[in-house]
């Protein structure tokens, strides 16, 4: 047996904490962007006529494809 109980147990309280710390840190960083940013959003939004769905479609999608950035980042 390579791992014990005692083992296996501090390993999984370990990668729970790790990943969840991650997790937080990730959508911490999101958010706070989003919010420093969203001025130019609504402005860039409004000089091009696109509506408020439209908007949030758009960033939802640039922060969705910029979470491996922000993942790399972090961890």
């Amino acid at each position: 047996m390579i791992l014990g109980r005692l083992d296996r147990y501090v390993l999984k309280v370990v990668l729970g904490s790790y990943a969840a710390g991650l997790l937080f840190m990730t959508l911490l960083f999101s958010l706070i962007d989003m919010l420093l940013n969203l001025q130019r959003y609504m402005d860039a939004s409004t000089r091009s006529g696109t509506s408020t769905a439209d908007l949030l479609g758009a960033m939802a999608e640039f922060y969705l494809l910029g979470l491996p950035v922000v993942f790399v980042t972090i961890a």
